[in-house]
């Protein structure tokens, strides 16, 4: 994580998925061992989606640029917990060594804090590495 909350561009500051692929497979391995946040998963509030996949895409981007200037949109940082426009619906802590596994397509972003400080040293920043899986 290396962007200041302040510098987050929209999509940045809404969760996201990375890929409409339906079995592929994402993973986040926490290396840092202070409470530094972890990965929550949302529900679109206007369409109940949960994931995206290749039938949701459009009615997806189209449901969010019809909110993309009203009172609801994110304002800066990140995103931690249940907005006007997503539902928190699950949230894995960031623990030291713990290895999380989810869909790809699912609506997701890491849990950070208004209070969040970056830190850049691997030694003391929230450093995790993230992997794709594309089981066959």
């Amino acid at each position: 994580m290396a962007t200041p909350p302040q510098k987050l561009k929209l999509l940045q500051r809404i969760p996201h998925f990375d890929s409409v692929d339906k079995n592929g497979l994402a993973t986040v391995h926490y290396l840092f061992k202070s409470d530094l946040g972890g990965t929550s998963f949302y529900r679109h509030r206007k369409t109940g989606f949960e994931f995206i996949d290749e039938n949701r895409t459009f009615d997806y981007y189209s449901s969010l640029e019809s909110e993309n200037d009203g009172e609801n949109m994110p304002g800066s940082g990140y995103i931690d917990g249940d907005t006007a426009l997503f539902e928190r619906i699950a949230e894995q802590k960031g623990v030291f060594n713990r290895l999380i596994v989810y869909r790809r397509n699912s609506l997701h972003s890491g849990s950070i804090s208004k209070n969040f400080i970056l830190d850049p040293n691997p030694l003391s920043g929230r450093l995790s590495i993230s992997t794709f899986l594309d089981p066959k």
